[in-house]
């Protein structure tokens, strides 16, 4: 919101409003400290709704914080008496600081272990992501959107890792699964998969994920910038090749049971969610290991 990050304005708005609760004087609800928790308390109503209907994901910790949002708003909505006492001041200051200071980290490096847990692919599915053939080279299959924030860090890191390890030792494999609120990223798919035809796709998907400018005006800016013929790049876009590539795309999607993006799959493991660089760096390795000549272990 406003170009901040949520987790900020939420942790500003709890420390004020543990601040307001900390300095009451009497036990009625000061008017603005009353109006700010009750807004906050529809804030969280507001984010519960995106979750149920326009994400279609629960977020563990994204629950606790509205949660509590949203009963702060009722206590001071039902306007429920507050302490003066000083003598519960200190004891509620302290778990005011163990509440702003040390819980959030704790949840956050907890949300990241959970997060980086890899989940073995079905078996079934296990022969869409069989490394290639040749000696020695991993695979590293991406599902992204564009236009998707993490998706974009996510594949930041992966390009960083890959120049690192070395292009030459791990194959490449994106599916695009555009999310249909996001406005420009299905027509950013689309001119990615046509720049694959031109085998610019890579250099063309890199320009696309950094790009601050997804607009279709944006997207061929890209393109060019990627050594795309434009030309070619149009006939493409008007014909069936990228409808036919999502619909591809989507159903790749749905054998691995694609539960949130980004997701990417390293040596036959999925990995949900934007993951550490010390995890995709430790999973790449371990996949070019496994693919090297000789390795005993299977991906």
């Amino acid at each position: 919101m406003l170009g901040i990050p949520l987790y900020v304005w939420g942790t500003v708005y709890f420390v004020v409003v543990v601040g307001g609760l900390l300095l009451a004087s009497q036990p009625r609800w000061p008017r603005w400290l009353r109006g700010l928790t009750v807004t906050g308390g529809l804030g969280g109503l507001g984010l519960l709704a995106l979750q149920a209907f326009s994400i279609g994901a629960w977020c563990p910790w994204c629950l606790c914080v509205d949660l509590a949002a949203i009963g702060l708003g009722g206590l001071a909505l039902v306007g429920a008496p507050l302490s003066t006492e000083r003598r519960h001041r200190p004891l509620a200051f302290a778990a005011a600081v163990l509440a702003v200071g040390v819980a959030p980290p704790l949840l956050v490096d907890l949300a990241i272990g959970t997060a980086s847990d890899p989940t073995e692919v079905a078996a079934p599915d296990l022969a869409r992501f069989e490394p290639s053939a040749d000696d020695g080279v991993a695979r590293i299959v991406e599902f992204v959107d564009v236009q998707c924030p993490f998706c974009r860090e996510q594949h930041g890191r992966l390009a960083t890792l890959l120049d690192q390890v070395g292009r030459d030792r791990v194959e490449v494999e994106v599916h695009h699964v555009p999310i249909p609120r996001h406005e420009f990223a299905a027509h950013a798919a689309a001119v990615a998969t046509c720049c694959e035809a031109q085998d610019k796709g890579e250099s063309a998907l890199d320009r696309l994920m950094r790009s601050d400018d997804l607009s279709p005006a944006g997207c061929r800016r890209a393109a060019a910038e990627a050594g795309a013929d434009l030309e070619a790049l149009d006939a493409c876009l008007r014909s069936e090749i990228p409808a036919e590539r999502l619909a591809a795309d989507r159903e790749a999607a749905t054998a691995v049971g694609l539960r949130s993006l980004p997701t990417c799959v390293i040596g036959g493991q999925r990995f949900e969610g934007l993951q550490s660089v010390e995890t995709l760096r430790g999973a790449i390795e371990s996949a070019i290991e496994q693919a090297e000549p000789g390795s005993d272990c299977s991906t």
